[in-house]
């Protein structure tokens, strides 16, 4: 059986906007969203930011300022309870730590795959700064990672 290999590289995004090709190597979720006085949102987006460490560094410290005087929000299910999404689930089950290299290269790839699957309508946001990958998304990908390795 002929062995597939896939790459995904992804390009760094503030780069790209200014027509450059530089790999990157860090992934940045961005989200804000502002309610006037009246609670009415002015303003929502929420945004997935492939970036070189230098860059990363460089919005991470543009943005200092306002993380430090904000409150920070936890995530909980419409019971009140802590959530584990599908998603850490399987990144758990597969021994990668939080916030390592490895962690963030799957997530890479995974994210790749989807789009690659045209099913990047599938992610849906979640609250504040994490998307959501619906638990049988979350398999499929495993499946195919597996259907590749035999």
């Amino acid at each position: 059986m002929k062995e597939i290999i896939r790459t995904v590289i992804a390009w760094d995004d503030a780069d790209a906007h200014e027509g450059l090709r530089t790999e990157a190597t860090d992934t940045v979720l961005l989200a804000m969203r502002r309610v006037d006085a009246d609670g009415r949102v002015v303003f929502a987006s929420k945004v997935d930011l492939d970036l070189t460490a230098e860059h990363a560094d460089e919005l991470q410290a543009g943005t200092a300022r306002w993380f430090a005087a904000g409150q920070r929000v936890k995530e909980k299910s419409r019971s009140g309870k802590a959530t584990v999404s599908p998603i850490d689930r399987a990144l758990e089950g597969l021994g990668l730590p939080p916030h390592s290299a490895e962690r963030r290269q799957w997530l890479r790839q995974f994210r790749g795959w989807v789009f690659g699957q045209g099913r990047q309508g599938e992610i849906m946001p979640g609250d504040d700064t994490k998307y959501y990958y619906p638990a049988t998304l979350v398999q499929e990908y495993l499946a195919s990672l597996k259907q590749q390795a035999s």
